[in-house]
């Protein structure tokens, strides 16, 4: 039920609660999402496509992905299981999955970033290239 919102009460994500997903009869819950589809520039062919579950760091993770993979170069196992960063602008605190480097974290801190010192499970992110 952390779909809907509850007058008052911020979510599992920390978010604060939305008038739009308040929980009423007949209501469904606006939900974050960030599917992609890239194709290719000059074929049109499809070369990429991404989803993901997570709550509020579903689009961050996608783009963490996409980055990594068609960006960068990373095969599609090795962009998805690079431990990845989540900042969602309230609260405003940078969350971490367990395994991401602190001291990447503590440069952020340095550049008076809020970092959530509690424990990060991310997204899990469908990818098919």
């Amino acid at each position: 039920m952390d779909d809907f919102s509850t007058p008052g009460q911020s979510n599992n994500y920390g978010l604060p609660p939305s008038p739009s997903n308040f929980i009423k009869p007949g209501a469904q819950p606006l939900s974050s999402m960030c599917p992609i589809i890239a194709v290719d520039k000059k074929s049109g062919e499809v070369i990429f496509t991404a989803g993901a579950s997570g709550g509020s760091q579903i689009t961050t993770s996608v783009a963490n992905v996409a980055i990594r993979t068609l960006l960068y170069g990373d095969g599609l196992d090795e962009a998805i299981q690079r431990a990845r960063v989540h900042h969602q602008l309230l609260p405003n605190e940078i969350r971490k999955e367990d395994r991401f480097d602190l001291n990447l974290i503590a440069e952020l801190e340095k550049r008076g970033h809020l970092y959530y010192q509690g424990t990060g499970r991310g997204a899990v992110v469908q990818v098919r290239q």
